[in-house]
């Protein structure tokens, strides 16, 4: 007999109605850490009273013997069972002031495990939306009825965080009519109430932990005294110290010999990182309603891959200087999957945040030309509309030198100087020591080169003149006028091959850089009557000399001197 009933209790199934539970391997790792904060840590007292129980009663003595009715109860649990360990729990979240629990918990927590259980998209959930939608009396204080969220999960659905720029904690923009419909993509397949009201004894237990045995949270409403508040620990509790402060829902995550865990949302600041264990007889005599949910359909149950078009809502900066460089925090929906953002078609660095919540893209503008330019968003569900929500606008920004490609000029001007900046593209005038210079070319908006106008000897700055003003005075943008180095003449010939010996004769002599010549020596001797004819000629009377070859040097006025001609005298 006793064979025949083990064999039954490996044969029976457990759903719970509505979620199918399998019995998994026992784990004892209940103290396990869960996944990073969405939210910030708390360092202030929750808000409490977000859970509205229910008015009427469901005994979970009725609900067990329905189950087991149906051959539906698992009868042998694990001795425990961890969800955390299978990975599929959303990290830890921050409700803050807003009395949202019952919506973090049935739409961020619970359907999140189950879209990434199932492969579902969109997640995570946003419980703003949801609240917004059933909040009970005013925001933020008053709370919801958990059948009205699972009511409202199940025919309307949830709006993606991705979607809701809302964020956590912006209850006072409206949930629009684009966010309803994306919603509508994203529902809870089904849901049970497991039972109503507290005192609920051993079958309390027994629901959830065969539940949990088949990989199925439950989300829980219970009674908030101040010893639940101050849970700073993994140890079991039995927070009953005090008055109530309200009711709150937060999710059953596993369990053990001694008790439950189960995550709330109030940060990691608060019990274990966020979680808690309460004991058995917290859950049979305290908690006042709990359910389960099936699971999640999504677009991506149809083979529909979830690919949204972002929206852009708000620049923080709506303009800044041509040079580029303006950081501008983006604020829209579906921000997450942007691969690419352009200003006026330039492409922009840029990164993903997020604030209380709600996804921001923080985006440095490129450099471009004055005037307006539309930031587009791309991603691969399409690119963001351009609205006038959506311009920057470029002001010509005052150009600026930061290097000469020479630093010395000559006194005659004419070389070509690089002048590398910034806001160089509009530049229409360049001043080098007062003198305008005759032309200038542009090459980028960060180079320009113009050539040197002639100027008496000294140092003067080169300044840059756009419609948005003129460049100031720097050390990297001076230049000096130095005189030009005195040639030094060169002789190349004589106008005859030789000369008689022993007496003198006018020669005329060729060359180049003559001008300044006065004068000029034969084999040492200086020649009389030396005339510059030209640059390029000068005469001169030769000293009589012996009959051989002698050295001809021509001195100038800057005392430089030539090298020698040689000419040769003949007897």
């Amino acid at each position: 007999m006793n064979n025949v009933r083990t064999r039954l209790r490996r044969l029976v199934a457990v759903s719970l109605s509505l979620p199918l539970v399998v019995a998994t391997s026992a784990t004892t790792a209940l103290a396990a850490p869960g996944p990073a904060v969405v939210g910030t840590p708390r360092a202030t007292a929750p808000h409490v009273g977000g859970f509205i129980a229910p008015t009427d009663r469901t005994a979970a003595a009725a609900t067990l013997a329905g189950e087991r009715r149906a051959h539906r109860l698992l009868l042998a649990s694990p001795a425990a069972v961890d969800l955390r360990t299978t990975g599929f729990l959303p990290p830890v979240g921050d409700q803050g002031p807003i009395g949202s629990c019952a919506t973090w918990t049935l739409a961020y927590t619970m359907m999140g495990y189950y879209a990434a259980k199932d492969r579902d998209s969109g997640a995570p959930y946003a419980p703003l939306y949801l609240y917004d939608l059933k909040v009970v009396g005013a925001a933020p204080t008053g709370g919801t009825v958990p059948e009205w969220n699972l009511a409202e999960l199940q025919s309307g659905g949830v709006d993606t965080q991705d979607d809701f720029p809302q964020g956590y904690y912006d209850y006072r923009t409206a949930v629009t009519p684009a966010q309803k419909a994306n919603a509508a993509k994203f529902k809870v397949t089904g849901w049970k109430r497991l039972w109503a009201g507290a005192g609920q004894g051993v079958a309390a237990r027994t629901l959830v932990t065969a539940a949990l045995a088949g990989g199925h949270p439950v989300a829980v409403g219970l009674p908030v005294y101040p010893s639940f508040v101050g849970i700073r620990d993994g140890n079991v509790h039995t927070p009953t110290g005090g008055t109530s402060q309200g009711g709150h829902m937060v999710t059953i995550i596993g369990y053990d010999d001694q008790g439950v865990t189960i995550r709330n949302q109030w940060g990691t600041g608060w019990g274990a990182k966020g979680d808690a264990r309460l004991s058995w007889a917290f859950v049979q005599q305290h908690v006042q309603a709990a359910y389960t949910i099936t699971g999640v359909t999504s677009p991506a149950d149809a083979g529909t891959p979830y690919a949204p078009t972002p929206a852009l809502t708000r620049l923080s900066v709506a303009s800044g200087p041509a040079t580029g460089g303006t950081a501008v925090t983006v604020t829209g929906s579906n921000l997450a999957a942007v691969t690419a953002v352009t200003v006026g078609g330039v492409p922009a660095r840029f990164a993903l945040t997020a604030v209380a919540g709600a996804n921001q893209l923080l985006v440095t503008t490129p450099a471009r030309g004055a005037g307006p330019a539309q930031v587009r968003l791309v991603a691969p569900g399409g690119t963001s509309a351009a609205t006038t929500a959506s311009v920057f606008t470029y002001a010509a920004a005052v150009p600026a030198v930061t290097r000469l490609s020479a630093t010395t000029v000559s006194t005659a001007g004419g070389e070509t100087v690089t002048v590398t900046g910034t806001g160089l593209g509009e530049v229409t005038r360049v001043t080098a020591g007062g003198v305008v210079a005759a032309t200038l070319t542009r090459t980028s908006p960060t180079s320009l080169s113009f050539p040197v106008p002639a100027r008496a000897p000294g140092t003067g700055d080169v300044v840059l003149t756009s419609p948005a003003g003129s460049s100031a005075p720097v050390a990297a943008g001076r230049l000096t006028w130095v005189a030009p180095p005195a040639p030094t003449p060169v002789l190349t010939g004589a106008g005859v091959a030789t000369v008689p010996a022993g007496r003198t004769s006018v020669v005329t002599f060729t060359g180049r850089d003559l001008t300044g010549t006065t004068g000029l020596t034969v084999g040492g001797t200086p020649a009389t009557g030396v005339t510059v004819l030209s640059p390029t000629q000068v005469r001169a009377t030769v000293p009589a000399r012996a009959a051989g070859t002698h050295a001809v040097v021509v001195t100038t006025s800057h005392r430089t001197v030539s090298a020698p001609l040689a000419l040769t005298y003949r007897r």
